[in-house]
């Protein structure tokens, strides 16, 4: 499937009028505004372990974070089990 064929799906589906496609409609436009992610939580390296979170690495520090929170709430009050996907570690 090219590009033309995608486009075209997903404006029938956005422009379609059927509820069982709701889901679908919010999913296409939250990816034409590229709204992929949520951030509910940043934090500072200094604040959790300071020069010890330094020496780790990336992959590390997210198998950290998830290993203390393992499960989120989100807005609407349901239980999200974490995944290492779920979280974006960056040192800067």
């Amino acid at each position: 499937m090219d590009d033309t064929i995608t486009s075209v799906i997903e404006s029938k589906a956005v422009e379609s009028p059927l509820p069982q496609l709701g889901r679908l409609r919010e999913l296409l436009n939250d990816r034409r505004k590229h709204k992929f992610y949520k951030c509910v939580a940043e934090v500072e390296i200094g604040t959790l372990g300071g020069d010890e979170l330094w020496e780790m690495s990336e992959d590390e520090i997210n198998g950290e974070f998830l290993s203390r929170q393992p499960r989120h709430i989100d807005s609407d009050g349901k239980v999200v089990h974490l995944e290492a996907d779920d979280f974006i570690v960056e040192k800067r």
